[in-house]
């Protein structure tokens, strides 16, 4: 029994050595591998004991759609690190090019303008792609893109996508953008002069881009009725905000009630305006008894109050 074990750990050892002896490593020329690391397994035909180095790191791949050349002495290298002394055949040198697929451009400004188009709900407005994103090489994988918010839509922007790979983020690419807002707004109907109040004849409704108009637009007819123009306008104007404003409520040459209120006493004269002024405006006049001009605040049609 006992020859019988020495018997067995004997061949055990003779078996031993031969995998040793007989395990090989054949390199090949030309590999393509998926990366971002090298192993030895994809660059070369492992026979023999060798099978388990299969997932031996041999260094990093190049990026996508490039080559790295694998000296034969470096494979050699590694192997010694760990202690291994396979034999090592084949190719000198070894390609190894990074397999890669192409940005998917139109997908990309598919998932930014779906984005824009759901946060701007059913009202009308043109988007146009002003830059699109570079084409570029991207690794092998499952890829999706995710939009980074904005804060606000209309208007020209940069638009940041993130690029996932099989989950991960992988990198970023931007698509340049314009949103055009289009709404229905006050227009002049005619030629107007400077200090013209506005009636219903002189405005229409119409279908204008608003994106990056001066001023608030109007978007009701009776907001703007009564209103003075501030300077002379074209017919087909959007008005806006800056374009009129409430009319005078004291006339150039108005006589009016100069009044000043210190605490519980008030004391007020007359005045005569220099010039035309509106509510909470102030403006100079003249006292007709002091004969002084002063400066107060329009307080109504007939009193200005000064400090």
């Amino acid at each position: 029994m006992k020859g019988l074990q020495i018997f067995v750990i004997q061949l055990t050892i003779l078996f031993a050595s031969f995998s040793c002896q007989a395990s090989t490593i054949v390199l090949k020329e030309n590999v393509e591998v998926n990366g971002p690391n090298i192993f030895l397994g994809e660059i070369a035909c492992l026979k023999g004991g060798s099978y388990n180095l299969y997932n031996l790191c041999i260094g990093k791949a190049a990026l996508p759609g490039r080559v790295r050349i694998i000296d034969k002495n470096c494979v050699k290298m590694k192997l010694k690190q760990i202690g291994r002394s396979d034999l090592v055949s084949g190719a000198e040198k070894v390609k190894v090019t990074t397999s890669y697929q192409l940005l998917d451009v139109e997908g990309i400004i598919k998932v930014v303008m779906d984005y824009i188009l759901e946060r701007l709900h059913d009202s009308y407005n043109s988007i146009e792609i002003v830059q699109p994103p570079r084409p570029r090489l991207l690794p092998k994988g499952k890829v999706e893109f995710t939009v980074e918010p904005l804060e606000d839509i209309i208007g020209y922007h940069n638009v940041s996508v993130i690029i996932k790979i099989d989950g991960k983020e992988y990198g970023r690419c931007e698509v340049g953008i314009k949103v055009k807002e289009f709404k229905r707004v006050v227009v002049t109907n005619n030629r107007l002069k400077h200090h013209h109040i506005l009636t219903e004849e002189d405005v229409i409704l119409e279908e204008r881009e608003i994106t990056n108009i001066d001023g608030e637009p109007f978007f009701k007819i009776e907001e703007v009725i009564g209103k003075e123009v501030n300077r002379p306008l074209l017919k087909g104007v959007v008005l806006t905000s800056s374009l009129i404003s409430p009319p005078p409520i004291i006339e150039k040459g108005d006589i009016v009630r100069i009044k000043s209120e210190i605490g519980l006493v008030s004391v007020s004269t007359l005045g005569k305006a220099i010039c035309s002024g509106r509510m909470d405006e102030k403006i100079k006049v003249k006292n007709l008894d002091s004969k002084k001009i002063i400066e107060g605040m329009v307080r109504d049609k007939c009193t200005i109050i000064v400090e």
